[in-house]
């Protein structure tokens, strides 16, 4: 993973998320060794913030957002800490019994990788450990890096 001192990230958080009908959340937490962010079962009310709208969940859902819980802002040390939960899913477990679960419920996994720069910033790169992990658990990166001033039409978010 390189990281980016240089250049220094100005907001770096990550997500992993699992979705899917057959979704067991406790099953789901205890084995990864963490409380989400948000998780419900198919079927199970939920709401977005403490104002929002009750919703009935369309399908199982678990995401744990890295945003509040790490005060960093290398993009580094969000996806090590992704690493780690995957990596060392509930010690007495192994990779393999996760994959097993995540298959037999077919869940979808995703990790989304969110990181704003100062303007010509080299955005981070993807640690392979990361990427193997997903891979074996059939998942899916998304990447989402910005930097400040990209658009040259636009200074700091409004119309020029």
């Amino acid at each position: 993973m390189t990281r980016t001192d240089s250049s220094p990230a100005l907001k770096a958080f990550a997500t992993l998320r699992f979705e899917g009908d057959s979704l067991d959340v406790s099953t789901l937490s205890e084995m990864l060794g963490v409380t989400p962010t948000l998780a419900y079962r198919k079927g199970e009310p939920y709401r977005l913030g403490k104002r929002g709208a009750e919703k009935i969940g369309e399908t199982g859902y678990w995401l744990l957002n890295t945003k509040d819980r790490l005060g960093t802002p290398e993009l580094s040390d969000h996806i090590a800490f992704i690493v780690d939960i995957l990596a060392g899913a509930d010690k007495d477990q192994t990779f393999d019994r996760l994959k097993s679960a995540v298959g037999a419920a077919s869940l979808s996994t995703l990790v989304t990788l969110f990181w704003f720069g100062q303007a010509g910033a080299q955005p981070p790169t993807i640690d392979p450990r990361l990427e193997g992990l997903v891979r074996r658990l059939r998942g899916a990166i998304e990447t989402d890096f910005v930097t400040k001033g990209r658009d040259p039409e636009r200074i700091d978010g409004r119309a020029a």
